[in-house]
């Protein structure tokens, strides 16, 4: 009996879809029949009216082929019968014995060699001189017979009332003896237009190949009328064809199907408009009529279908709710892996509903919630599970009774009876109840969070990335900005941190980068966040911010924490930090902008010691700013040999013989003229350029002896320096000894001087570099003595050449007792070791007596000579035959009352290409 009521049951169902069914088949087949035909017309309407247009314009063609001949044929019987009378012809006798009759020709004259009109048809005085219209002008200058088409000079419109033909006539010698001109009025070439045929919107228009040109005749108007409407010549590719023009390309704005031929024989084009609208009425007309119909088609089968549907839906009320509790059962127990339930509507005395009672679940269904499947059968849902998850559950249950449907995901509430962490619900209304279907999407949840987590967590460090700061920014700075408070961004730098990778590895320099981390987030409140940036950058975020003062406090705490040594690897690592600290909204709006500024806040304080912190000034942007146009234009200098080399002699502390001269880098601009050297080798030793400037001075310097060498001068040697970064780069020898050989001079010309600094570091690479020079026969100096950290064991085992002391011992002599014994054990020392002992910075005469009573071998400074440039240099060098080469202060003007100046200038020009960095 139950299995007869459900096929009575399956049967009405379908009986029920049976005629909506066929009156949407219907509905369907008859708009697309509608659709299909109605496009079929339209496109015929269509093809119909180029053809007609193609053919039309052929015709047209045609037709004024035929009148251009008949124009060729008269002005050619008119040169043929003026030439045979011997220039005696009359066209008004011809007028008057009936040509030229018809209103076509407005006139026909005849102009002579000088342009004079000796004969014509006009009964007005036309012009009486043609010698100045283009027309005359070509024939008279081309000696070719052809007819000419003209447009008449005062008819330079845009359409021309009359067309002008011409053609030359010759003398017996063949000699030009004049102009045939013919004027046809234009409506002679238009008069091929008819209402019958081309519409009342249609139009024919003669256009010349070059657009000067153009005759036009259309519905409404004539050949006569000053308006045109066309506008601008169309583009016409081929030599025949018809194309869709739309409306922008005529005065009414109505769109035309335009259809063309080139003459064969003239350089003139025939086209034919038909209007669109006028074209394709017939066949809209016909696609109204049969939507028209459709439409009352449809609605004819819509009633139908609506009423078939009433009538079987009555067969069906009774069973309807019984069959779709079994038709959803069937579809929630498809598949094992999700849990389904049925669960019914209670409802009060009202009809509202007040619980939802579980009627039918799978086994898995009430694995989720921790119980069996008879367990759970009979339970209300406001029962289930704990009270707050309970009343939301219940209003999911009512939302989805509501709309019919529902599905979302969700998080279950922490309960241990509960199998599921996080679930996808699909609830669907069927008849008093609902079909839920419970997926278990806990472990794709899990792996969500953690490519989330892996996206936005640094993984070395596990502090939040880059990534993570963004989106954390949007939202901190939205909160600061509504509750008016500061954010304070801290970008800290590590300082000395490559010389950790470098000398110790990166496993070493990536457990220092731990440790850091930990040891910043020991320093801040829970509030606020640290976050590496990348490499060996951090920044840490204070929110809120109370004043600069708490920000100064805690990159105070920072510094004074990265003070302290890291332990790696079983050794104390000293790493500092420098900090630059941006402010909202104080110092930008959005989280580039603060972050920017904090790293050029850094920057500066990086440059200026590191260790220290600094908050953000606008004009630090402008420092940076102007830093990197110093160094684009000492790149540009480089390049375009703004950097010349002055000479400054050094000489025999007795005699005053020239020994030496040290070579001295200055970069010439061509705006600012010498720019000092302590405005640029500073830079070039931050970013390395002071490698290639030292490479160019070497190549300067060779390059000057070998120009000396060629003038017949006395060479002396002169020395170049080294900085730290360029000896500890390497291949110092390798260059010299090429620039050598480039200039072939000897390895004695040349001198090295390397500071102190820049001998420290590995014994062993040192030792080799030097070794390699001297291997070249290159002498050796230590510069700046004094400055660096050079002790008596390594100036024996490094076997220099010559010592250079520093000026700041040179400028005591005189001034105190200790300077003058300190000074002289430098000296005592050098020698025993057998070195030559110059002293720099020499600037007084009593300065000059000390080093020869403590036997200086050798003086240099402000009080012997200035840098020169090489010009100066060479008169000096002019002085070494005849015994003159001596440098005397008294000759150089270098008294002793210019000394307080001579010493500040040092101070400002000191240009060491070695000078510390």
């Amino acid at each position: 009996m139950q299995h007869e009521d459900t096929g009575l049951a399956v049967r009405h169902s379908r009986r029920a879809l049976l005629w909506p069914g066929i009156a949407l088949l219907s509905v369907i087949a008859l708009w697309g029949f509608t659709l299909i035909k109605g496009g079929a017309e339209t496109r015929n309407a269509e093809l119909a009216a180029h053809k007609d247009a193609s053919g039309y314009a052929e015709g047209y063609e045609q037709y004024i082929t035929r009148s251009l001949m008949q124009m060729d044929q008269i002005t050619m019987q008119l040169k043929q019968s003026w030439e045979q009378s011997g220039g005696k012809l009359h066209v008004e006798d011809l007028q008057r014995d009936g040509m030229f009759t018809d209103r076509a020709f407005i006139a026909v004259r005849i102009a002579d060699s000088n342009g004079r009109v000796v004969t014509t048809t006009e009964r007005q005085a036309g012009p009486e001189n043609m010698a100045r219209a283009d027309f005359f002008r070509f024939h008279r200058n081309n000696n070719s017979t052809s007819l000419s088409i003209n447009v008449p000079t005062q008819q330079r419109d845009p359409i021309q009332r009359s067309i002008e033909f011409s053609r030359r006539l010759e003398g017996p010698d063949d000699s030009f003896a004049g102009v045939v001109i013919v004027t046809v009025a234009a409506d002679y070439f238009t008069s091929f237009y008819s209402a019958r045929t081309l519409g009342d919107e249609g139009m024919v228009t003669m256009l010349s190949s070059s657009g000067t040109l153009r005759l036009e005749q259309h519905g409404g108007g004539s050949a006569n009328d000053d308006a045109s409407l066309l506008l601008g010549q169309p583009e016409l590719p081929q030599d025949s064809g018809s194309r869709l023009l739309d409306g922008g390309s005529f005065s009414d704005g109505k769109a035309r199907i335009f259809g063309w031929r080139r003459s064969r024989v003239y350089p003139v084009v025939a086209a034919v408009g038909l209007a669109q609208s006028e074209a394709m009425a017939a066949a809209n007309a016909a696609n109204l009529n049969r939507t028209q119909s459709a439409m009352l088609a449809t609605l004819v089968l819509v009633l139908l279908g609506a009423w078939g549907r009433v009538v079987t839906q009555r067969a069906l009320q009774r069973r309807h709710e019984e069959e779709e509790v079994r038709r959803a059962y069937r579809t929630a127990t498809e598949s094992a892996t999700d849990g389904f339930y049925m669960a019914m509507a209670l409802r009060n005395e009202a009809g509202q509903i007040r619980d939802f009672e579980i009627v039918d679940c799978n086994e898995r269904g009430a694995f989720f919630f921790g119980v069996t499947r008879a367990e759970l059968l009979g339970q209300r849902v406001s029962l289930m599970v704990n009270h707050l998850f309970a009343e939301s559950l219940l209003q999911t249950y009512l939302a989805a009774m509501s709309s019919g449907y529902l599905e979302d995901e969700r998080e279950m509430p922490a309960d241990n009876r509960l199998n599921i962490g996080w679930c996808h619900r699909r609830l669907v209304r069927v008849g008093n109840g609902l079909a839920v279907t419970l997926s278990d999407v806990s472990e794709r949840k899990r792996h969500e969070a953690e490519l989330q987590r892996m996206a936005n967590e640094d993984a070395l460090t596990g502090l939040p990335n880059r990534h993570w700061l963004e989106e954390f920014f949007r939202h901190t700075l939205s909160q600061a900005y509504a509750a008016e408070h500061a954010v304070a961004l801290l970008f800290i730098d590590l300082d000395d941190f490559k010389h950790v990778n470098d000398t110790q590895g990166h496993a070493a320099g990536d457990e220092l980068l731990r440790q850091a981390a930990a040891r910043l987030k020991s320093l801040l409140r829970p509030s606020d966040r640290v976050v590496r940036f990348g490499g060996d950058e951090f920044v840490v975020v204070i929110s809120p911010a109370d004043s600069d003062a708490h920000s100064s406090a805690v990159a105070e705490r920072i510094l004074q924490a990265f003070s302290q040594p890291f332990m790696v690897a079983g050794e104390k690592q000293s790493v500092g930090a420098s900090i630059g600290i941006s402010v909202f909204p104080r110092d930008g709006a959005d989280a580039e902008t603060l972050i920017r500024h904090g790293d050029i806040a850094m920057y500066a304080g990086k440059s200026d010691g590191k260790g220290q912190y600094r908050f953000f000034d606008p004009s630090l942007y402008h420092q940076i700013k102007s830093r990197t146009l110093l160094k684009q234009h000492l790149i540009e200098a480089i390049e375009r040999d703004q950097l010349q080399l002055y000479y400054q002699p050094r000489v025999d502390t007795h005699s005053g013989q020239l020994c030496s001269m040290e070579a001295l880098v200055r970069w010439i601009h061509p705006e600012q003229g010498v720019i000092p050297p302590l405005d640029f080798i500073p830079m070039a030793e931050s970013n390395g350029l002071i490698v290639r400037i030292g490479e160019l001075v070497i190549a300067q310097a060779c390059a000057q002896l070998a120009q000396w060498r060629a003038q017949a001068l006395p060479l002396v040697p002169i020395s170049v320096n080294v900085s730290p970064k360029q000896f500890s780069h390497g291949g110092i020898h390798r260059h010299l000894e090429a620039q050598l050989a480039r200039h072939q001079l000897p390895a004695s010309l040349i001198e090295v001087e390397i500071t102190e600094s820049a001998m420290l570091g590995e014994h062993e690479s040192i030792l080799a570099q030097l070794e390699a020079l001297r291997a070249l026969g290159v002498k050796l100096h230590v510069d700046d003595f004094g400055t660096g950290y050079s002790s008596l064991s390594q100036l024996q085992k490094l076997k220099m050449d010559v010592l250079k002391v520093d000026k700041a011992f040179t400028s005591q002599l005189g001034l105190s007792t200790e300077g003058r014994v300190f000074f002289q054990a430098i000296v005592s020392m050098a020698h025993a070791l057998g070195m030559t002992v110059v002293a720099e910075g020499v600037e007084t005469a009593g300065q000059l007596n000390i080093l020869r009573d403590l036997g200086c071998n050798e003086v240099q400074g402000y009080y012997i000579a200035r840098p020169m440039p090489a010009q100066d240099m060479a008169g000096l060098l002019q002085q070494l035959p005849s015994g003159k080469g001596q440098v005397h202060p008294e000759h150089l003007d270098q008294q002793e009352g210019h000394n307080s100046q001579a010493q500040q200038q040092q101070h400002e020009e000191r240009d060491h290409l070695a000078a510390r960095a």
